[in-house]
């Protein structure tokens, strides 16, 4: 059957539907009903995204330390630190544990672990240890005492404001307070610790200068466990982990070269560039895969006359982690070599020296020997070595500034004086010192401080000299003559080349 315009009944039908299914398609194009999934995926070809991360920034975790003098180490073992963001899920920055040694990092830090982290806020950070070990200088007799703390500790910082992670290179510094940590009441010679107690902060890669809480790395041992192209990686001494670096046409290499370095062990000085990654500025050969190299404070001596060091870090063979807070024997022979790196201080015109005349108690150093650690013959110490090299490392003083002297030329000195209370550990170490004799330059980095700092409570870095005071007579201020005894002059006295100084 057909209708007027010459349509079938069923044609019409057929017809009518097919403009039905056009408007709905076209009323779906135009935007009605539910929105489409969108397909916008950065250009790449993965599909669609839903909740798309944050971009990741790289982080370098450094600790430190707010110095209390007469406590001499406190080992910590990090077991987590994890990250609270103000949305999202927690975000984990250690790999694995790792143990520290934070009290040689006074008014300073040190680079323990490489990561990333989404860039954002943060609100908390919860740092957790599962032991501590503290040695301090027992009140009486100098010696020094180690006691071992077992059991988890956490420690949670809130963030107000919260916590940024940029864009570009980022260093989160952890500095323990160590006086608010370990109390140590020198009266009845007992020590406890409490949950350790971190200031925590996040600054961006330095574009210029660089110090350790802006970039800089100013002192890193361990031992190369692979090397390649421009680049090699070291299982850090101190942490155990795996740490990262670049070399280019700049980096200054002692002793070994980027195609003969795996296996040894190397100090290393480093820069960050601007996205957080880490260039070698100077690698030195120290010791091969069979030697040690360890670091610590020299303490006093042994019965058998050897020099008595409690270890700070440490890498090598025959040394463990469980060796950081305890004594190392160092025996010295005739083979044994001195020196210090006098490019990070400026000493023009100032005669010190560090040589077997001139190494005692109260100074920081590095001991390599060709030999892997031994027993220690007396069988009282962790350890013993006879030394192919020590090298002068610094160490922070802390004390009171007195007879400032502005020299006019972009030096200074002044007399550091150092607390009274018996909490100094140049003082124990060396009764009859009160005072150390400072030296700045133009290349002391002063953090806090400016202009006459006469009266001020300050921190000082930098290389600590024992010297004979007929070397130093025009500069020498009459309060520093302190005798010591031995067989040396009757007045000599210790004098730091400052490379840093804050409040």
């Amino acid at each position: 059957m057909f209708n007027a315009q010459g349509f079938s009944t069923r044609g019409l039908s057929k017809y009518l539907g097919i403009l039905a299914l056009i408007g709905v398609l076209s009323f779906i194009g135009c935007g009605g009903g539910a929105a489409p999934v969108s397909q916008d995926n950065g250009g790449d070809s993965g599909g669609p995204k839903f909740n798309s991360p944050p971009p990741s920034s790289n982080v370098q975790i450094k600790i430190g330390d707010s110095p209390s003098e007469r406590v001499v180490t406190l080992k910590l073992k990090l077991v987590a630190i994890q990250a609270t963001p103000t949305s999202g899920d927690k975000v984990s920055l250690l790999s694995a544990a790792t143990t520290v040694e934070v009290t040689h990092l006074a008014a300073s830090n040190q680079l323990v672990a490489e990561t990333t982290m989404p860039q954002g806020t943060y609100n908390k950070l919860l740092i957790t240890t599962s032991s501590a070990t503290v040695t301090y200088l027992d009140a009486t007799t100098n010696a020094p005492v180690e006691k071992t703390f077992s059991g988890n500790l956490a420690s949670t910082i809130s963030f107000n404001p919260a916590l940024k992670i940029s864009s570009g290179g980022n260093i989160l510094n952890l500095d323990v307070d160590v006086s608010k940590t370990v109390k140590l009441d020198l009266t009845k010679g007992t020590v406890t610790l409490n949950a350790p107690v971190f200031k925590v902060s996040v600054s961006g890669v330095a574009s210029g200068a660089q110090q350790p809480q802006s970039g800089a790395v100013e002192h890193i041992s361990g031992q190369v466990s692979s090397a390649s192209g421009s680049a090699f990686t070291i299982k850090d001494g101190q942490s155990g982990l795996p740490l990262t670096f670049g070399t280019d046409g700049n980096t200054v290499f002692v002793g070994t070269s980027i195609k003969s370095m795996s296996g040894l062990i190397v100090d290393v000085a480093a820069k960050s560039l601007a996205d957080g990654t880490l260039v070698a500025t100077e690698v030195d050969n120290v010791n091969t895969s069979s030697g040690v190299s360890a670091e610590g404070l020299i303490s006093g001596y042994t019965e058998w006359g050897y020099l008595n060091v409690i270890m700070q870090d440490g890498s090598g063979s025959g040394m463990t982690d469980a060796m950081l807070g305890s004594n190392l024997a160092l025996g010295m022979d005739e083979n044994t070599s001195f020196s210090f790196d006098s490019s990070a201080v400026d000493l023009a015109g100032l005669p010190f020296t560090f040589d077997v005349n001139s190494i005692v108690p109260g100074q920081r150093v590095e001991v390599d020997s060709i030999d892997a650690m031994q027993a220690d013959p007396e069988g009282q110490n962790a350890g013993f070595v006879t030394a192919a090299t020590i090298e002068l490392q610094k160490q922070t003083l802390s004390g009171a500034v007195s007879n400032y002297v502005n020299n006019g030329d972009g030096t200074a000195s002044f007399d550091l004086v150092l607390s009274s209370d018996g909490n100094s550990y140049l003082s124990a170490s060396n009764p009859g010192v009160t005072s150390v004799e400072i030296h700045t330059s133009s290349k002391t980095a002063l953090q806090g401080v400016s202009g006459d700092l006469s009266g001020k409570a300050v921190f000082v870095r930098g290389f600590l000299f024992y010297v004979d005071p007929s070397a130093l007579s025009a500069v020498r201020s009459q309060n520093l003559k302190a005798y010591i005894g031995g067989g040396q002059s009757s007045s000599p006295y210790f004098a730091m080349a400052a490379s840093q100084i804050s409040q």
